[in-house]
């Protein structure tokens, strides 16, 4: 009788259980695929950083030898550059000044 009670007693246990063993193991399962996932995604953001550093090197490159140029170098790529501003601002000028003439005809002429 004794043996009877503990198997009962026993079932009881393993029925009250059983639910929460089973819902330890998918959560163990769903460890272990959350941590490949994790792994793709740690490789990716790996992968971007290695490509971003080397990319930074390539442009410091690129940087050292802008900076290796000697000064006034690239003085008749931009020499134009005053003459063009000089040109403008005279354009502006007469721009302004005819408008202002055409004005003051029509103020004349009313």
């Amino acid at each position: 009788m004794a043996q009877g009670v503990a198997f009962n007693l026993a079932g009881k246990v393993l029925e009250l259980l059983s639910p929460l063993i089973r819902e330890e193991i998918k959560l163990a399962c769903g460890v272990k695929a959350e941590l490949e996932n994790l792994k793709i995604t740690v490789s990716t953001i790996k992968d971007v950083l290695l490509d971003a550093e080397k990319k930074a090197d390539d442009s410091d490159a690129v940087k050292g030898q802008r900076c290796k140029r000697q000064i006034g170098e690239d003085w008749p790529i931009i020499a134009h550059v005053p003459r063009v501003l000089v040109d403008w601002q005279n354009q502006q000028r007469e721009t302004i000044s005819s408008e202002s003439e055409s004005v003051c005809q029509e103020e004349d002429l009313a």
